[in-house]
């Protein structure tokens, strides 16, 4: 892991890693068992479009090169009434456009 809850006036990146050579930006969704939503249906555009300027800032405040390969990830992540995990999803390279 390289980072965890950085904040911009965009929004937070909840996790920063590294695998290989890319960069992956993480948003984390949690919501409890038995809601009438999955947490990941709470990844509005808007949210991601939030999360992709904090990346750029991230990448320019930290002089990233412009080469730097770097990817949008999500965890959806359900919950029981004791905190414990009941389900986990990961949604990778998230593609805006």
């Amino acid at each position: 892991m390289v980072a965890r809850n950085y904040a911009t006036k965009f929004g937070e990146i909840d996790i920063i890693a590294k695998k290989a050579n890319k960069l992956i930006f993480i948003e984390v969704k949690t919501m409890r068992f038995g809601t009438s939503m999955a947490p990941e249906e709470n990844l509005t555009w808007k949210k991601l479009k939030r999360m992709q300027k904090a990346i750029q800032m991230y990448l320019f405040s930290h002089k990233i090169p412009e080469d730097q390969q770097w990817q949008m990830d999500a965890i959806s992540l359900l919950i029981d009434s004791s905190d414990k995990e009941k389900e986990l999803k990961h949604i990778g390279n998230i593609n805006i456009y």
